[in-house]
This record gives structure tokens, C-alpha cells and sequence, in this order.
């Protein structure tokens, strides 16, 4: 995957990739988006390429074609690794967040377990003055 510095080279000056060529969905001639995957055959290995993501039902369009033919759509594909990325940073933010937020709540619960003990023990201390200043008369 790579890291934030190699996008924004890749998009930098002099490259081909622009934000709405990004931003448009690639799809195929059943209307439904395209699948970006990686050829494990012994010609292509590695080489990505688009496919119908309906190919291996009945009704499928067949529609495929080599994503290094298009150098959109490598545009796309950094595009998509890099937020891939982003995702993968922000859901470690939220576990350490949700993590923060458990050990937050446990001081909370135990400073109103505190409150509600003190205010216990200052009525008691309250019935039991009061209770000694109407013994005494």
C-alpha cells in the first residue's frame, strides 16, 4: 500500500491523474461499477485489470479490461489505496478513542461512587447530630 508522500507525488505536477477523473465511477454495460482486481495467471501475474462484478452469474455482461490500459484508472486505483489507507489509520484512532472513552467512563463511574458515598456519609453525620442534639434535651 502506498503511503501518503508516494500520492501525492504520483498526483503531483506532470501527472495525468486529475480529481474528476478520479472521482468518476467506472462502469460496466450492466450499469453496475466495476471491480478492480489483480491477475494470478502465469502470462499476467500481478496485472490488474476491471471486471463485471456480475461475471460469474448467468446474465453477465463479460465486460473486462487491463487497468494498465488506462492510465485513469491507475490514477484510480492509487486513489483508492491510498483512502484505503486513511480508512485503516482512522479506524485505529476510533479503537484507540473507544479504548480512551472505556477508561473515561470507568473514573466517571467511580467519582459518582464517591459522590454518592459522601453524601451518604454527610447525612448520616447530619441524622446522627441531630439525633444527639434532641437526646440531649
Amino acid at each position: 500500500m502506498k503511503g501518503k508522500g508516494q500520492f501525492a507525488e504520483k498526483r503531483g505536477a506532470g501527472s495525468k491523474c486529475s480529481s474528476s477523473s478520479i472521482s468518476r465511477r467506472q462502469v460496466c454495460r450492466c450499469g453496475d461499477e466495476v471491480k478492480l482486481l489483480k491477475s494470478n495467471s502465469s502470462r499476467n501475474p500481478g496485472r490488474m485489470f476491471w471486471r463485471c462484478p456480475n461475471w460469474d452469474k448467468e446474465l453477465t455482461c463479460n465486460y473486462f479490461r487491463w487497468a494498465d490500459d488506462d492510465s485513469e484508472q491507475n490514477c484510480r486505483f492509487d486513489e483508492l489505496q491510498h483512502y484505503e489507507q486513511v480508512i485503516d489509520e482512522m479506524k485505529l484512532k476510533i479503537a484507540k478513542l473507544q479504548r480512551k472513552l472505556a477508561g473515561e467512563r470507568t473514573k466517571m463511574k467511580a467519582a459518582i461512587c464517591f459522590v454518592v458515598m459522601s453524601v451518604i456519609m454527610s447525612l448520616s453525620v447530619c441524622i446522627l447530630a441531630v439525633l444527639n442534639y434532641q437526646g440531649m434535651r
